[in-house]
């Protein structure tokens, strides 16, 4: 995990809970991941260029949100790694995926 998405409390797993008589179990995030109720899916891109970091959220109708810091919200996006790629500088970027509670959203850990 990167150390942006350590420090607002990120989880790479979460646990889920069973429906009628089902065992709970433990959901990974990755870009196919499935959604969890009370968490947002998250990707992270850590770059060495600080001005390439950049995070992005995954919306109920499964497409992506981006907002690049003072600029505007971009909503729609179906591949958040190509819209990076068309849109940062580092194809060498860490890419991380993870899941945040969304009472917990924009809050430090």
């Amino acid at each position: 995990m990167t150390d942006i998405a350590e420090d607002y409390g990120a989880k790479e797993t979460v646990k889920v809970k069973g429906e009628k008589g089902e065992k709970s179990r433990k959901i990974k995030a990755s870009s196919t991941s499935e959604a969890v109720e009370g968490q947002y899916k998250m990707v992270v891109f850590e770059s060495k260029n600080i001005g390439d970091n950049h995070v992005m959220r995954q919306d109920v109708d499964g497409t992506w949100s981006s907002k690049d810091g003072g600029g505007s919200l971009v909503k729609g996006i179906k591949d958040p790694e190509a819209y990076y790629g068309e849109n940062f500088n580092d194809p060498n970027a860490k890419i991380t995926y993870f899941y945040r509670g969304t009472d917990k959203l924009g809050q430090k850990k």
